[in-house]
């Protein structure tokens, strides 16, 4: 045993020594690719591992965008930070380098550097969902503010009639149930609203006051969705895949490594395992079950993967065209049907409940359409984190 342990450091020593100095000059650049990469597709400004939070405004007069939100959600959360501080560690712990493992300098750094990807990949979705969650509910929440309005008016107009005696007491109480409606539901959507405005100050880390930027909220609607890789290149460069195909190549690693060191069989004390003959076989035959479960375990991530990507490109799709369908087509129809309820009105042709209710059904209609926007959005942030482009693996560079 003492000449094994002898032999084993001794192997341990020379593989270090032959490290080339390049190697470690290499380590060094894992968290500026980090940094270029959060610039080139997210536009955000990393902050140095173990630096002090950046400390920014949501903008001139206090207009958050969703890129200053960005900013702010992955700079200031701690998950993030501390991912980043596991990298500079990892990447500092060069006496790690190739103790067991002969196809890795240091299998830590490597998970440190998929980790750092995954948790950016997973903060920029997070913070997206919040942001456009917020946004979307505050315009839903002024629609519904008009529809119950238009509701209040319906009632007051229903009350003069059967005041006059040219209304049912039926109609009356129709009214009254469409209006106590209507005002349930804008307390429904104004809590919805307060929860997601105070999910994304909790988010981004801010506690101020904002207001989103004066836009159209048809501009925020993409046009299209692209992604530059096919659904096989993105299951081998998407951080999960990369970290379940870790496990599985550190534990192939660990099962060789111990069938290669079975050098001096070691009878067990007692006969409670008596299917194994020596402790290193019991070692090696753990170590290949553990490898079978991580390659299970790999596949059905891949697997998951893969039709996350194919459902969430078709469900945008669909859910692109519901919004082409009301933009181009609802929208408009109902436009023209209060146009020409109006100039019936004018004519003597249509009372006041019919104008009421033709203003409220498209009211009722652009609701439908910011609520399907945001279901647009939800879809492209979560297609965005899923097709992630990302750095090979340093062992398949």
């Amino acid at each position: 045993m003492i000449f094994q342990s002898i032999l084993r450091r001794f192997a341990v020593l020379t593989c270090m020594l032959l490290i080339p100095s390049g190697v470690f000059a290499g380590l060094r650049s894992d968290f500026q690719d980090l940094q270029q990469y959060a610039m080139l597709h997210f536009h955000i400004q990393l902050p140095l591992p173990g630096a002090a939070p950046q400390t920014i405004s949501p903008g001139t007069g206090d207009i958050l965008s969703v890129e200053n939100a960005i900013q702010l959600g992955v700079n200031r959360n701690q998950r993030f930070r501390n991912a980043l501080d596991d990298l500079r560690l990892s990447r500092q712990t060069k006496n790690a380098a190739c103790v067991s493992y002969g196809k890795f300098c240091n299998p830590e750094l490597e998970r440190a550097r998929i980790t750092a990807r995954l948790e950016l990949l997973s903060l920029v979705r997070e913070v997206r969902l919040l942001y456009w969650r917020a946004y979307f509910y505050q315009r839903i929440q002024d629609v519904s503010r008009r529809e119950l309005e238009f509701e209040e008016l319906q009632l007051a107009y229903a009350r003069d009639l059967s005041k006059a005696g040219n209304s049912s007491a039926l109609e009356l109480a129709r009214s009254v149930a469409s209006f106590e409606k209507q005002r349930l539901v804008f307390s429904e959507i104004q809590n919805k609203s307060l929860l997601a405005r105070s999910a994304l100050q909790g988010g981004i880390g801010f506690s101020g006051e904002f207001r989103f930027p004066e836009t159209a909220w048809e501009n925020t609607i993409p046009s299209t969705f692209e992604s530059g890789n096919p659904i096989q290149a993105i299951l081998h460069t998407h951080p999960e895949s990369l970290l379940a195909d870790l496990n599985v190549q550190l534990r192939s690693e660990a099962w060789a490594f111990r069938s290669r060191n079975l050098l001096r069989p070691q009878a067990f004390e007692s006969t409670d395992f008596p299917e194994f003959q020596t402790r290193e076989q019991l070692e090696r035959d753990q170590s290949l079950v553990h490898f079978r479960q991580a390659l299970r375990s790999r596949d059905a991530t891949v697997l998951a993967l893969k039709q996350r990507l194919a459902t969430g490109r078709e469900s945008w799709k669909n859910t692109k065209d519901r919004i082409q369908i009301l933009n181009d087509s609802m929208i408009p129809a109902e436009r023209e049907i209060q146009k020409q309820t109006l100039r019936h009105y004018n004519a003597m042709l249509a009372g006041v409940p019919e104008l009421l209710e033709a203003r409220r059904r498209e009211l009722t209609t652009t609701q439908l359409l910011l609520e399907t926007a945001l279901e647009l959005q939800e879809l492209t942030a979560q297609l965005q984190y899923d097709s992630a482009e990302m750095w090979k693996p340093s062992w398949e560079k």
